[in-house]
């Protein structure tokens, strides 16, 4: 059975599922059909684990971030969403 409630329904990106521990992470509607949470969704626990072992190699802004575990998800949210939006905003400025 699945909840119908909001807090069910509405997760924002990035934020950690209280039992699983696994990072809610943007999609791609179009490859939706070949997204396997179980295979693509890192765990809390993994990134603390490739943060400490990468410790102060790691750089956020790298252009290798699709190796890292949230790299994809990360480049994704950024030209999807973030991208368009900073536009938006920039437009409504003008």
């Amino acid at each position: 059975m699945v909840s119908k409630k909001m807090n069910h329904l509405l997760k924002a990106p990035f934020c950690v599922h209280p039992n699983t521990g696994r990072v809610c992470v943007p999609i791609d509607p179009n490859n939706c059909d070949e997204f396997d949470p179980l295979l693509e969704v890192p765990t809390l626990s993994q990134i603390i684990e490739e943060i400490n072992s990468a410790g102060l190699n790691m750089d956020v802004d790298d252009d290798n971030s699709d190796s890292s575990l949230l790299g994809k998800s990360i480049n994704f949210s950024r030209s999807s969403f973030l991208k368009r939006l900073l536009k938006s905003c920039k437009l409504l400025e003008e």
